[in-house]
């Protein structure tokens, strides 16, 4: 946890939570309806799945990218999953 987020391993599920670290992965689930980018979010301890659905890709949102997300949490397949979050990119701390 870095920057003001809350911490990735503590996210509870139905609550809104603020998240900072780098984004690990960005990957395009095959969808045959609806386009998503799910960007998963790590921040040394824990990791949080960025899901913005209708979207193929999102300018600056590429692994290496440090972001602050905020928006409810809930979880899928497991992952702590923050779907359409509002973010910014910041620099690297």
């Amino acid at each position: 946890m870095s920057e003001g987020g809350d911490d990735l391993t503590a996210l509870a599920p139905r609550h809104s939570a603020c998240v900072c670290g780098t984004v690990r992965t960005v990957t395009l689930p095959p969808r045959t309806s609806v386009p998503a980018l799910v960007a998963e979010v790590w921040d040394g301890q824990g990791a949080v799945n960025l899901v913005w659905v209708g979207r193929r890709s999102i300018g600056g949102i590429e692994p290496g990218t440090f972001v602050r997300a905020r928006g409810r949490v809930t979880t899928v397949k497991g992952s702590p999953t923050i779907f359409n979050p509002a973010y910014e990119i910041l620099p690297k701390p």
